[in-house]
């Protein structure tokens, strides 16, 4: 039975969950069932109030979110990062993870004071003073600093995150039964309208898909998931079920994907487990005991070895500290310890730049690589290259690039996804459908700063038909 499962703070109090399970019922107990997941081909999560499908005279649940909720009565409070803002259920505790925007709810906005990323990153290092601007690190895609950062002064300072501008907003127009009509129409009879279904898809918010899931099985007696994978095939059918899954979901089944089989995908772990907040970590974790029966942090021991395998589960365990406020003493002291541990030591200590690069927060990250920079006249980024190898770089690099600019991290992925020959499609798909309701507007600025052309045009010279149809929906929306 599922209810012998241990969740994330599923019995007791934390800040994620503040009155422990996220809503009763999740994840479903018994026989229930996640839609369109196979063997879990049932509908959604069953809410007391809405037994599902609704029978009789009984309303539809409610559109306002996913899955069915009352009227919300107090928010617990937000954390950095994600979720934040989720309405409560009737039994006081947290609702489903939001469902706002693509992928995961943006993280809180920019402390004040934070200088405007325009012209980034031409910009020249600013003296540090206590509580005054902070200038944004060297990026990833340039050169090497060309001088020494200046010294910062004792004290604190704000570093705020990049820049996160969508490409897909939810409709103010949104008429779930409408949607779901025209939906069934696209696939009945013989032949399916592909173009109806990606028009209808591509201009709803995540929230506004995934409340599509109920109505429709309420109206036609059909998983939508399933009656859409009957119909599609190809990349155009993965693309559009990562569309009707939440994030959590998508990213477990990614991650179950990546080590099951012969091999091991090292670079969607990599970028998963490293991209993530804490909170986004711990919803992926139990998103995949409800789908799998089986722990993510076992499976991924089990599949790695060595210092990669250490790097991957400190990631995975979501205790890095969150906040954008820096104690500059204790990033110098991080500096410091990193130089220790790698160019002043013959070989490396590998447990100094662990601990500093899984526990301490990207806003401090950032701090902690310019005083870096100051101590040695080089980049962190260069001496991830000397002093290590194989997926253990690649685990730092990307950390490093992530804390320096995340944007650009993105935009180069995507870049190297379509390079060459060949083209890497689930990591296409996986970053446009989870990043085009959080930040891929701004990925697609970066993009053009650092390869000089469009994301656009380079997705329509290296993918066709319907699949180039709905990646280039999703990354135009804004422009429609």
């Amino acid at each position: 039975m599922f209810a012998t499962m241990s969740y994330p703070n599923q019995n007791q109090p934390g800040p994620y969950y503040p009155g422990g399970a996220p809503y009763p019922g999740y994840p479903p107990q018994g026989n229930m069932t996640m839609p369109g997941t196979d063997p879990y081909a049932g509908g959604p999560p069953q809410h007391a109030s809405f037994p599902y499908p609704p029978s009789g005279n009984q309303a539809y649940p409610p559109t306002t979110g996913y899955p069915p909720h009352t009227t919300p009565t107090s928010y617990p409070p937000p954390l950095a990062g994600y979720p934040s803002g989720y309405p409560v259920q009737a039994s006081g505790a947290p609702g489903y993870p939001p469902q706002q925007l693509g992928g995961y709810a943006p993280a809180p906005a920019p402390a004040p004071g934070y200088p405007p990323q325009a012209g980034y990153p031409n910009q020249q290092p600013q003296q540090y003073q206590q509580q005054q601007e902070y200038a944004p690190h060297q990026p990833h895609s340039q050169a090497p600093y060309q001088q020494q950062a200046p010294k910062m002064a004792s004290g604190m300072t704000i570093v705020a995150v990049a820049p996160s501008e969508p490409t897909v907003r939810p409709s103010s127009n949104f008429n779930p039964e409408a949607e779901c009509k025209a939906l069934h129409k696209a696939m009945k009879g013989l032949g399916t309208d592909e173009k109806a279904i990606i028009e209808i898809l591509t201009r709803l918010g995540l929230s506004q898909r995934l409340q599509l899931l109920t109505i429709y099985k309420t109206m036609f007696g059909k998983d939508l998931i399933s009656h859409l994978k009957s119909e599609l095939s190809g990349h155009l059918e993965d693309t559009v079920v990562a569309m009707l899954q939440p994030p959590e979901i998508f990213d477990a089944t990614s991650l179950h994907d990546a080590i099951s089989g012969a091999g091991t995908n090292e670079d969607t772990l990599i970028e998963i487990i490293f991209s993530r907040s804490n909170a986004e970590l711990n919803a992926i974790k139990g998103a995949y005991k409800f789908l799998y029966k089986r722990d993510l942090e076992n499976d991924i021991a089990s599949d790695t070895s060595g210092h990669f395998k250490r790097i991957m589960i400190a990631g995975l365990t979501g205790a890095r500290q969150e906040g954008n406020q820096v104690d500059i003493a204790k990033a110098q002291a991080d500096a410091k310890d990193l130089q220790a541990a790698g160019p002043k030591k013959w070989g490396t200590d590998e447990s100094t730049f662990i601990t500093i690069f899984s526990l301490r927060s990207l806003a401090h990250l950032k701090v902690v690589f310019d005083e870096f920079n100051r101590l040695t006249s080089t980049n962190i980024e260069k001496v991830i290259k000397e002093e290590m190898s194989g997926n253990f770089e690649s685990s730092f690099l990307a950390i490093a690039k992530i804390v320096n600019n995340k944007n650009a991290y993105f935009a180069e992925l995507l870049y190297k996804a379509m390079k060459g020959a060949g083209t890497k499609d689930k990591k296409l798909v996986r970053i446009v459908v989870s990043r085009c309701e959080k930040d891929l507007g701004s990925i697609k600025q970066e993009f053009v700063r650092m390869y000089g052309k469009t994301l656009e045009s380079f997705i329509a010279s290296d993918i066709s038909g319907d699949f180039k149809k709905i990646i280039l929906a999703l990354v135009n929306y804004g422009s429609r």
